[in-house]
């Protein structure tokens, strides 16, 4: 990390400059854009079943009845214009009754991962995973992924994930390290078919753990939830879970972070590691079983790598009260600082369940703050619920899913929705405290920035060097105003 020797008199220059006449810019709000209408009801399990890359979407859904009773299907779907459109269904020809194939779903370019945990190839819910390709026309099953042994039940495919052409795959039941501690197995393609290259298990793997219940991958990272591992020097009265983080080189994936709740919260927090999403250097965990300030009323959290380190986390704050059962932290979804949450609201007898709700937060320097809350419940005749499920996030698009039932009729169906979040985390990134107006106080905060090597004020190419060419850019930018 350089600085150029002439940069003092320069930023004195920028600061002697703040008589600029303070801009301000146009707020957004958040808006719904499309629904599309999906074969049958999703699963409201924590588990990703919508999955996005580009302009496909893979949708899991493990009520497809097809081939028997709960044994599966993934739906796939093309972006066209500012609708999904259905493609294809995709349907192993060995999927039988409660397989549940579609519990877990990725996509990466033309290939598709589908996990089915309760599949029987090596025992009782040992669990499998299958490969499918597009061609151009077609999608076509390319694998079917099977570790060359499973304990019954391993529930293989619990959750996949596929990065630069490596398939991962979550079997949370494995029992090498004794029972449930769960492990991930990853698989690559060198060009004659799919096979095993890595098992991947923590160094403190033992029994419970659930190593592998939930998968994010980025790049050369990966994100693996643990959500019933204890912290190092045995368990306290709660367990809280983990979320371990993988990088890989060369040599292979090596574990480079085990993240803990922080410690604030730590003793009220359960099933940590749920769900997961990881986007470059932000990681969200949802934490859906944790009790504060009632029985799961569910907890999630942001983390953040900077210098190579992963701070010790944010807990987000629910807009609202939550009640027992919300499961806050059920679903949850990172991009580049905006963060979003769903809350299940199953909640406990004798107060009746709620529809679900999904809250969207915007990062203002280290603090999130809650932007919108979308809630199911009735619309016109329709009544929704789940509102929700598997949240994804792209730029500012948000895509989730959520189930209906018309109330004339009575029929259920499911609906995969899409919201723009307008500029919701795309805040000015020259309007350095957030408040929609450029002036003195940005121009100061720039200076600071700068002089502390900060990511704030490395605003262009050489990262990681604060120079002339970073002052040109907010100076530009500063002046050109935001949209």
């Amino acid at each position: 990390m350089t600085q150029n020797s002439r940069m003092p008199c320069a930023l004195i220059a920028l600061v002697a400059a703040g008589t600029f006449a303070p801009l301000t810019f146009a707020q957004c709000e958040v808006q719904p854009v499309a629904s599309t209408d999906l074969p049958e009801g999703l699963l409201p399990n924590g588990r990703k079943a919508i999955a996005r890359d580009g302009d496909t979407i893979v949708v899991g859904s493990i009520h497809n009845g097809t081939n028997g009773l709960t044994a599966g299907a993934a739906h796939v779907y093309r972006l066209v214009g500012s609708e999904w459109v259905f493609q294809a269904t995709l349907i192993p020809d060995d999927v039988s009754a409660q397989d549940q194939f579609g519990s877990s779903v990725a996509v990466e370019g033309d290939t598709i991962v589908v996990g089915a945990d309760h599949q029987d190839s090596l025992g009782t819910d040992t669990g499998a995973a299958y490969v499918f390709t597009f061609d151009g026309n077609t999608w076509t099953q390319q694998a079917k992924l099977l570790p060359t042994l499973l304990h019954d039940p391993s529930f293989f495919g619990t959750a996949v994930g596929i990065t630069d052409g490596r398939i991962l795959v979550g079997a949370p039941g494995d029992t090498a390290n004794g029972m449930w501690a769960g492990a991930v197995y990853e698989f690559t393609n060198d060009g004659s078919g799919w096979s095993l290259s890595q098992t991947i298990r923590p160094a403190d793997n033992d029994s419970s753990d659930f190593f592998g219940w939930s998968i994010s991958t980025d790049g050369s990272r990966v994100a693996i939830g643990a959500f019933d591992n204890e912290p190092p020097g045995g368990p306290p009265a709660t367990v809280p879970g983990s979320v371990y983080i993988f990088s890989r080189d060369a040599s292979g994936w090596t574990e480079t972070a085990n993240l803990f709740p922080p410690a604030s919260s730590f003793a009220g927090t359960g099933a940590f590691g749920t769900s997961v999403d990881l986007a470059g250097d932000e990681l969200i965990v949802g934490a859906p079983n944790s009790s504060f300030p009632g029985t799961h009323t569910g907890a999630a959290f942001v983390y953040r790598r900077v210098g190579g380190v992963w701070d010790d986390g944010t807990r987000l704050m629910p807009a609202g009260t939550l009640q027992p059962g919300d499961r806050f932290g059920e679903y949850v979804a990172i991009d580049g600082g905006v963060a979003v949450v769903d809350a299940k609201e199953g909640r406990f007898f004798p107060t009746p369940p709620g529809p679900g709700r999904v809250t969207v937060y915007t990062a203002d320097g280290a603090d999130w703050n809650v932007d919108s809350t979308y809630v199911g419940g009735v619309s016109g005749f329709v009544s929704y619920s789940n509102f929700g499920v598997s949240p994804v996030l792209s730029g500012n698009t948000l895509v989730l899913g959520t189930d209906g039932q018309d109330l004339n009729t009575g029929d259920g169906f499911a609906v995969l929705l899409t919201l723009d979040l307008g500029c919701a985390g795309s805040t000015c990134a020259f309007d350095l405290n957030s408040d929609g107006v450029l002036d003195l106080t940005d121009i100061q905060l720039f200076v600071a920035a700068f002089l502390a090597n900060d990511s704030a004020a490395d605003f262009a190419a050489p990262f990681g060097v604060w120079d002339l060419s970073d002052l040109q850019a907010f100076i530009g930018g500063f002046n050109a105003g935001c949209p």
